[in-house]
């Protein structure tokens, strides 16, 4: 099984591109027909740079994924468990439903644009207060994604998603919980999440909609 998996990654890698520009197509023909300088994602106003760039990296993160199917190896840094096939959101009983908490939203544009269209409803908000103000007053969500370091109140406060997810135990939200996490700091933030009761920290896209995957088909089963 895994010579056969390592003789078919050479065809995984331009079908995955494919299936990747196919399904954001509509937002690849806004940037390059733009004629300003935003394109609007995920009902957001995106910059024609920044939305490139995310691009880019989505692109690079596949590649890298698949380069590591070949070598047969675990994504590196994440501590995130990935061993088995992520199963479609498709079969949920249930309208699955992410919280998002980020200040600068517009950097997961992609991603959330994405999850949508994955029948996957986003709900976003840019700081813990505005976070624990949703959820005190609706707990259906199947799994949040917070940032690590955010500015809240004027000041910049680099553990901000850790103390988000010690105030969601302390109040006993035990929906699942991941950081999405920069490179540099992937590896350390997973382990002290992790060690708060979390799923971890990633800062790849494919391994964050492939853990949102597992978490929506989870809590359907369980519905």
């Amino acid at each position: 099984m895994i010579e056969l998996i390592k003789a078919l990654t050479p065809l995984a890698w331009p079908l995955m591109v494919a299936i990747l520009l196919w399904k954001l197509f509509p937002i690849l023909r806004g940037i390059v027909t733009s004629r300003s300088f935003s394109v609007k994602i995920a009902g957001m106003e995106v910059s024609v740079q920044d939305a490139t760039e995310q691009f880019q990296t989505q692109i690079s993160d596949l590649q890298k994924q698949v380069l590591l199917l070949r070598s047969n190896k675990q994504p590196a840094g994440s501590g995130l468990d990935f061993t088995e096939p992520p199963v479609p959101s498709a079969v949920a009983k249930k309208s699955p439903r992410i919280l998002w908490v980020d200040d600068k939203p517009t950097g997961n544009a992609l991603e959330i644009a994405q999850l949508r269209q994955r029948g996957i409803d986003v709900t976003q908000a840019e700081s813990t207060d505005d976070a624990m103000a949703i959820l005190n007053n609706d707990l259906s969500f199947d799994a949040i994604v917070s940032d690590m370091g955010r500015r809240e109140h004027g000041t910049y406060r680099s553990q901000a998603g850790l103390m988000f997810l010690n105030a969601l135990r302390r109040a006993g939200y035990n929906v699942p919980f991941l950081v999405y996490s920069s490179q540099k700091y992937a590896a350390r933030n997973s382990a002290e999440v992790r060690s708060a009761g979390g799923d971890g920290a990633t800062a790849s896209p494919v391994e964050l909609l492939e853990w949102i995957d597992r978490k929506v088909k989870s809590a359907a089963d369980g519905a």
